[in-house]
């Protein structure tokens, strides 16, 4: 069970995660997304139970189903990854027309944020009082967020129990980002990590497994040992919706297959 004063909203859409995060006189809305009828409940009970409240927006990095909802949201900053700034706004509005059309949905008018308080290096913010580590390689733009007083750490698309590695930018890069936070969890009291997609993971033991997990999968994709035409028995037994994510799967042999093993 997460700490009460951190709300998870989670969509219906690939189990995407809304994380509201309250402090005495803030709100941290990290990740916004969901449904029509999803965003309209979750927006409408913030405001309308903390109403007095500022917000402040947290992107952990900038694909369409950990933004789209944020112009709903009347911010006073919208944090992101320095990074965010180099991401290709056609791609990401490519990306998410691709699946409106899949799924016969009508979303005309949303807009891709503009982020106003940029994140240029790991290390405690003195305005937010939030620690921040830069997480590249799933994308360029990846950002986590460690809330020290609910002993807390979000990590956007990593560490999900249902989806091994997307790697969109950097396989070395996604490996060093593991092992980033491998150390900070070992260094610092980490009773939670909180993912972009599924449910939390809960302890440090069960964190360190679950880092070890995903390390390992980009170790023998990175040897080679991955092929398209038999499943590997690390993706049968670690990852829930391994069939279905076939296609990224095959994508990442495709790109990232023989890198410099980890």
């Amino acid at each position: 069970m997460l700490p009460n004063n951190i709300q998870v909203y989670s969509s219906v859409l690939f189990q995407t995660n809304t994380y509201l995060i309250h402090q005495e006189d803030s709100i941290y809305v990290v990740d916004p997304f969901g449904t029509k009828a999803e965003i309209e409940s979750w927006t409408s009970n913030l405001l309308r139970h903390s109403p007095h409240k500022q917000i402040d927006l947290i992107f952990t990095h900038a694909d369409y189903d950990h933004i789209l909802a944020h112009d709903h949201i009347p911010a006073r900053k919208r944090i992101a990854n320095v990074d965010f700034l180099k991401r290709d706004p056609q791609q990401i509005r490519s990306e998410a027309e691709e699946l409106w059309g899949f799924l016969y949905l009508d979303w005309p008018n949303w807009s891709i944020p503009q982020p106003d308080y940029l994140i240029e290096e790991d290390g405690k913010d003195e305005e937010t009082k939030l620690h921040f580590l830069k997480i590249p390689g799933h994308t360029i733009d990846g950002l986590a967020i460690w809330v020290d007083a609910y002993q807390s750490l979000v990590v956007g698309d990593h560490l999900s129990i249902l989806e091994f590695p997307f790697i969109e930018s950097s396989a070395a890069d996604y490996a060093q980002s593991l092992k980033k936070l491998e150390a900070f969890v070992r260094s610092n009291d980490v009773a939670y990590v909180l993912p972009g997609h599924g449910p939390a993971i809960e302890g440090k033991t069960a964190i360190l497994e679950r880092i070890g997990i995903d390390l390992e999968y980009l170790h023998l994709l990175g040897t080679g040992a991955f092929t398209k035409e038999k499943p590997h028995d690390h993706l049968q037994k670690n990852y829930r919706f391994h069939h279905a994510l076939q296609t990224m799967h095959d994508r990442n042999i495709d790109r990232w297959s023989g890198w410099i093993s980890v």
